[in-house]
């Protein structure tokens, strides 16, 4: 389960800090007029650190489960 599902997680989390960086870099260099408002970008923001942080430890819980007691 372990060799079916980290790499899984590794492309789906790549992918999505690889877009987050994306949008920052395109509104912070305002390439092809691409703007997006800051309460936007604080959200985008926000609700990534939780949803990276959130999916590695769902994962990572039930792929790598603690001595049972």
């Amino acid at each position: 389960m372990r060799e079916d599902w980290a790499p899984r997680l590794f492309w789906v989390l790549s992918g999505w800090l690889i877009l987050t960086a994306a949008i920052l870099v395109f509104h912070g260099f305002g390439w092809w007029g691409f703007s997006v408002e800051e309460r936007v970008l604080m959200t985008l923001l926000g609700s990534t650190a939780v949803n990276v942080v959130g999916l590695f430890g769902i994962i990572a819980r039930f792929v790598f489960p603690g001595p049972k007691t």
